[in-house]
């Protein structure tokens, strides 16, 4: 694997363990609006106003995956602690876990309950072996319906600029930056409500690509809040295309919890790539 495509190999090791079916909802929007005429910065200054605010997030999770020749379906649960640690439990059967995901700012581990082993790795080490942006600030904006900037944890207005601006369409705004440390490239479309529509992230070089999809925009939070009910998440490489779609149910914000970054100290530790081995057979 080289340097350069650490972040797709990453994603596709947090894709394949996301795997569910659909269920009803009630959608209260799909953004049919054309945009407004915006200057730059007062767009990306609405786009934060907009942003969906918390400080812890849990949700069920359906979930369904598609490699072309292979689908497998699944539930889960998400829970996030805002810039602090999130933790995906992946539930095949009866609530019993059998993968376990969690990210912090500095670590990530991954839980293989089957096989007895974990991988445990630092985010520090990882953007030294792959030094293409991932980070978890990265993976809490594509959960949460963020937007994002290459290497800072939090944008702020100023930000702007680190963007250009067009219409894709004149239902959506289109924002493109780069990570100048990666030669990654990664963009937004935005809708009329100053909400993600997608995100993506590529590598032209390589012909590596993920699209991230936001929609079934529901209300949450008492109300006051939009949240997207629906995503689906295409991760592409010149060899695989893996398509997932993640349904989200039962959200609650800011109930406390508590998150443990932990593995059990039987299980056997392997590395990150011996662990993709594994998964991408499956």
């Amino acid at each position: 694997m080289t340097r350069k495509t650490g972040i797709y190999s990453i994603l596709c090791c947090l894709l394949t363990v996301f795997i569910g079916c659909k269920q009803q909802k009630q959608v209260v929007y799909a953004s049919v609006t054309p945009v407004e005429n915006k200057a730059d910065n007062e767009l990306f200054a609405d786009i934060l106003k907009n942003e969906f605010q918390f400080e812890t997030f849990s949700s069920k999770l359906n979930l369904s995956l598609s490699t072309g020749t292979k689908s497998l379906n699944s539930k889960a649960n998400l829970r996030i602690l805002r810039d602090q640690a999130l933790q995906i439990s992946i539930q095949p059967l009866f609530g019993v876990e059998m993968f376990r995901l969690q990210v912090d700012k500095d670590s990530l581990i991954l839980v293989d309950r089957m096989n007895k082993r974990y991988v445990h790795e630092s985010i520090a080490e990882l953007k030294e072996t792959y030094p293409v942006g991932f980070d978890f600030y990265t993976l809490q904006a594509l959960l949460t319906n963020r937007i994002f900037v290459a290497g800072r944890p939090e944008p702020e207005e100023g930000d702007y600029r680190n963007f250009e601006y067009s219409q894709s369409s004149d239902l959506l705004y289109y924002l493109k930056g780069k990570d100048i440390v990666s030669d990654i490239d990664y963009s937004f479309s935005i809708d009329s409500k100053d909400k993600i529509a997608f995100s993506n992230i590529s590598y032209s070089k390589k012909r590596y690509a993920l699209q991230w999809a936001y929609t079934d925009f529901t209300r949450i939070q008492n109300g006051n809040q939009f949240f997207p009910t629906t995503m689906h998440v295409v991760a592409a490489t010149p060899n695989r295309n893996l398509n997932v779609g993640i349904i989200l149910a039962d959200i609650v914000v800011d109930e406390p919890f508590r998150l443990v970054m932990s593995a059990p100290s039987n299980y056997n530790r392997v590395s990150l790539q011996e662990a993709l081995d594994f998964i991408v057979k499956m």
